[in-house]
């Protein structure tokens, strides 16, 4: 009997510890998942500002990674922040104010970048209005 209770409070002790164990060692993985998160998402912003306080034409090609360890995502570019969303995960980052539009000369209220894609982003001008174009290009 007394064998028993001991390999009882064995068990239970061995499965508290395992618990910890395993919460710590997501935890690590959910930090480098949004430390890479984090990494995409201000790389973008700092290319959306750098084509938004150049000349008019400029342009430059941003490349979205297919996937954050093993997750698909997308990032929602609104008129002064981006959204980077998986199935998890969220995290904002600030832009410059800017108006987008997309290539047949709609203006939106934002527009979804989606993992795995190419996309140009060039600053244009039309009817004395600047705005921002993205378009897909692979």
């Amino acid at each position: 009997m007394d064998f028993l209770f001991s390999f009882f409070i064995l068990i239970i002790l061995s499965t508290i510890v395992f618990g910890f164990v395993y919460s710590n060692l997501s935890n690590i993985y959910s930090d480098n998942e949004n430390i890479e998160e984090r990494l995409i998402l201000d790389s973008i912003a700092s290319q959306i500002n750098r084509v938004s306080s150049k000349d008019i034409g400029y342009s430059t090609i941003i490349h979205l990674k297919a996937e954050v360890y093993g997750y698909p995502y997308y990032i929602r570019v609104n008129k002064n922040t981006i959204t980077l969303y998986d199935n998890f995960n969220r995290a904002d980052s600030s832009i410059y104010p800017i108006i987008i539009k997309n290539k047949y000369g709609s203006s939106l209220s934002y527009i979804n970048l989606y993992s795995g894609n190419d996309y140009r982003v060039t600053k244009e001008v039309k009817n004395n209005q600047t705005f921002i174009l993205f378009v897909q290009i692979s």
